[in-house]
């Protein structure tokens, strides 16, 4: 999270998730999406849905317009997942990068 630029989301993102990513954050509070509280609106899980298929179009898309910036994947926790597409789809033509930094994988979006 250090080197990500922000707004930025974490992946994977879900409720048990979203905890320690919430708690990952107060090094330097940076804005993100991931969050959860003892309510759940409609708004956090209407930008998960579409994560399951990051780095697709439609993600990138809808990062985009929400001004995303960047997007974190957490290797060991994506392994098993729908998230862990993200690990190695490819990217071509969707206007991001991919690199690895340290253990997780770090995707910015232009």
């Amino acid at each position: 999270m250090a080197v990500a630029a922000d707004p930025l989301v974490v992946l994977p993102t879900d409720d048990i998730s979203d905890l320690h990513v919430q708690l990952w954050s107060t090094d330097r509070f940076p804005t993100m999406v991931n969050g959860v509280s003892s309510i759940n609106p409609a708004e956090p899980q209407a930008i998960r849905d579409p994560m399951r298929s990051f780095p697709s179009s439609a993600s990138v898309d809808r990062l985009r317009g929400l001004g995303i910036r960047s997007v974190i994947v957490v290797r060991a926790r994506v392994i098993g997942t729908p998230f862990e597409a993200a690990l190695s789809a490819s990217i071509d033509g969707l206007g991001v990068t991919r690199q690895d930094v340290g253990p997780d994988v770090l995707y910015t979006i232009e």
